[in-house]
């Protein structure tokens, strides 16, 4: 089964510049506030409801004298199994550090026309993806208050924290990031100093004599820190060549975000088709643990694993690879969604002579996903995204008009795994920009993709057909 919605823009007879912005969620914010006057830049919004698995889409700006409105929309791309108690969401970073880019990913962003100099009003819209489908969705929208933002010409240095939130326990990369920072600019003597709950970042930084031409981003050095354990941290930055110190906000670190439970390698599978089940847990190693007796079957549309877990302390390894797990063959089975019921027993549950145990009901801890063919989410991309439509049995990628550089359009599976990619070229001022890519949905071999950290896509869905623009 292929799941392909195709969401299209719908008048919406909404009004929303009319409406007065609700004042009941206090928690959303603009950045960067102050902001430049009379230069085009980026808003980020602030204080959305956000994990791992959301992305992004359709953010639209109107300003309306001195009131700006936000419009947006998002989406899960994958399932939570996990839901904190306590504190936020701690997302893994990539290998290679914190970046603008994933920070720019994790909340809405807009770009603004250049504003005159002033305070506006401003306020955020989420607009539900069903919003935009044929038949549309009935829901009312309410905007939101995100503030005042206030546009001036002298704009002061300010700072945010990218990651905000890690794992206690690890080391980590910070970035600090600025609105005052450029691409030109170079930063050396670094150092980062943890006294109590307090976290002084310093640097020294210049302009280096080359040119700009992306718009207004933020900047900033990157930190290399010691783990550290769970609390909040003021953060204050000491720009050395200033012999001034200031505040940067407050770093969160939080519990160990390791799985506590068992939990799926490969969430997806196609139908009609034997396979390989594994579970994992982080904090299982493979140096001194192994299993036995492992077997799984499905019951009333679940999945029973049992196994027991044997610990070998004497053993020496060079590398303890995590997480680890027992691996189960299951027959082919039926399209659908199949509970995971883990059940760790002792040998002397399961052979002669027998222990008498408390027998406790096994509880799912994840959901095996069980597909005809490869699923497929089509939406509109970000403003000056990739267009994606799909007719027939054919995935057709459209460069949006006047975009130069290398597009690379790959179409993925669900876990991650590529069916097929087309790469486009096109020169500056070319007459190609605007043209189609195109690529089978049906009958399409499937490989994983290498880690690749120097490409990084343009499209916010990382489940969807992806983008990537080189230079």
């Amino acid at each position: 089964m292929i799941i392909a919605t195709l969401y299209r823009p719908i008048l919406l007879a909404l009004a929303l510049a009319a409406s007065v912005c609700a004042q009941a969620t206090p928690t959303l914010s603009v950045t960067p506030n102050p902001a430049p006057a009379g230069k085009v830049f980026q808003l980020l919004l602030q204080g959305v409801a956000t994990d791992c698995n959301t992305a992004f889409s359709r953010e639209s700006v109107t300003v309306s004298g001195t009131r700006i409105d936000l419009r947006y929309s998002r989406i899960t791309t994958g399932i939570v199994m996990d839901a904190p108690t306590v504190g936020p969401t701690v997302c893994p970073m990539a290998a290679t550090g914190p970046s603008a880019g994933t920070l720019l990913a994790s909340m809405p962003v807009f770009t603004m026309p250049a504003l005159k100099a002033g305070k506006y009003e401003v306020c955020a819209t989420y607009m539900p993806e069903c919003l935009y489908s044929q038949p549309s969705c009935k829901i009312a929208v309410m905007p939101e208050s995100a503030g005042t933002l206030a546009v001036q010409g002298d704009v002061p240095m300010s700072y945010m924290l990218n990651p905000a939130a890690v794992p206690a326990g690890q080391s980590f990369a910070l970035q600090l990031l600025s609105y005052g920072f450029t691409c030109a600019t170079a930063f050396d003597k670094l150092s980062a100093a943890v006294t109590d709950s307090v976290i002084t970042l310093s640097f020294s930084d210049q302009e280096l004599p080359k040119g700009c031409m992306d718009a207004f981003n933020p900047y900033g050095p990157v930190f290399q820190m010691p783990a550290m354990k769970a609390g909040a941290y003021k953060v204050k930055v000491n720009r050395l060549q200033l012999n001034a110190i200031v505040d940067a906000g407050i770093l969160l670190v939080t519990g160990s975000s390791d799985h506590k439970s068992w939990y799926l390698k490969q969430r997806s599978v196609p139908a009609e088709k034997a396979f390989t089940m594994q579970l994992l847990r982080d904090d299982v190693g493979n140096c001194q643990t192994t299993f036995a007796q492992d077997t799984a079957s499905v019951v009333s549309g679940s999945i029973y694993a049992t196994f027991v877990m044997e610990s070998h302390p004497e053993r020496v390894c060079v590398m303890d690879l995590r997480p680890f797990g027992p691996a189960f063959s299951l027959p082919a089975l039926k399209a659908g969604l199949y509970p995971v019921f883990p059940e760790q027993v002792l040998p002397c549950q399961i052979s002669e002579p027998r222990c008498l145990l408390p027998v406790l009901a096994p509880v799912a801890t994840d959901t095996l996903i069980v597909t005809q063919a490869s699923a497929i989410l089509l939406s509109e991309m970000r403003a000056r995204g990739p267009r994606v439509e799909l007719r027939g049995q054919t995935a057709f990628f459209t460069l949006p008009a006047g975009e130069s550089g290398i597009w690379l359009a790959r179409l993925m599976t669900l876990d991650g795994r590529v069916l097929g990619e087309a790469e486009i070229r096109v020169a500056e001022g070319s007459a190609e920009a605007g043209r189609e890519a195109s690529m089978p949905v049906s009958s399409a071999y499937a490989y994983r993709e290498p880690v690749a950290p120097d490409r990084p896509f343009r499209s916010a869905n990382h489940l969807a057909p992806r983008a990537v623009k080189g230079g």
